[in-house]
């Protein structure tokens, strides 16, 4: 499984977003989650320090989350280490710059999303609806292929920049 993630992840660097050949779909948004790092800038002051680790959220019981931990092992975003740490409640985001909310999870999205409201963290989802809510980024299916839909109203709000290239690649809504 983890060639299969390497493989996925090799791929997705170069079209990061959308997969180019069939895999399971909770590796797919692992893969998708560990790129976005790299096409989205947060502002200085969201880092407790210039090497400060890029510090990604999931919910408990979360597929994509054991994944994700696998994924990032090793890999960094400019000098900063990506980690990933498990999210239960709101004052458990404190330190995270992007938080993954899955369908299984809707019920917590809502109150969680309320507490990152206008803070430079990135939020990303795969329910519909889930950037009426405030969310920034969310994950759908297009043809057998996840795809990227992203609110640049609410990246603005919280401060955070899309590259040129995901928003080339994706379907931006305000």
């Amino acid at each position: 499984m983890k060639l299969l993630l390497r493989a996925c992840l090799l791929l997705a660097l170069a079209w990061p977003v959308q997969a180019a050949v069939p895999a399971p779909q909770h590796e797919v948004q692992a893969v998708f989650l560990l790129n976005l790092t790299r096409f989205i800038r947060w502002p200085e002051r969201a880092f407790a320090g210039e090497d400060a680790p890029l510090l990604i959220g999931v919910l408990p019981d979360d597929p994509v989350g054991a994944l994700l931990t696998d994924a990032v092992r090793g890999e960094t975003v400019g000098r900063r280490p990506i980690a990933v740490r498990q999210v239960r409640t709101p004052a458990d985001l404190e330190g995270c710059h992007l938080v993954y909310f899955a369908k299984a999870d809707a019920n917590d999205s809502t109150r969680m999303l309320a507490a990152l409201r206008e803070k430079p963290v990135l939020a990303v989802g795969d329910t519909e609806g889930f950037l009426r809510l405030g969310g920034h980024v969310q994950f759908f299916n297009r043809g057998g292929q996840v795809r990227l839909r992203l609110a640049t109203g609410n990246l603005k709000r919280a401060e955070l920049t899309a590259s040129s290239q995901l928003l080339r690649v994706a379907e931006v809504v305000e």
